[in-house]
């Protein structure tokens, strides 16, 4: 309420925010993994960084698009969408090929059907 009086409806949004981030950053994390039994810097890992790290190659994607095509119409903002969307799906997919039991599985069943293929 205090600042609501001083920044009007920013004020609201940073009420609601400050909490939030103070427990996100300082009361979850070291809850979370006393409960799971895992060590804080596995979980930052797993919690933050791959989520960052498959986001960067489509950060870049758009960051060059738009600095160097910047959108003058909806079809061209639609397109550069559509790149980035195009570059987090296959970072995505690499990650669930590399980290995921059952994209493990798909990649093992590939590379099976590929050597027989490649045999014949």
């Amino acid at each position: 309420i205090i600042l609501l009086h001083y920044y009007g409806v920013w004020g609201v949004a940073l009420g609601a925010a400050i909490p939030k981030l103070l427990v996100c950053v300082f009361f979850l994390p070291g809850h979370l993994c006393r409960i799971l039994k895992v060590s804080i810097p596995s979980f930052l890992w797993q919690a933050y960084m791959w989520p960052l790290t498959i986001c960067l190659p489509m950060a870049a994607v758009v960051y060059f698009l738009h600095r160097r095509f910047a959108p003058h119409n909806l079809l061209s903002l639609v397109a550069q969408a559509l790149a980035g969307i195009l570059v987090y799906g296959c970072a995505l997919f690499a990650y669930v090929l590399i980290n995921e039991p059952e994209g493990i599985k798909l990649r093992k069943r590939f590379f099976k059907f590929r050597h027989e293929v490649l045999d014949r």
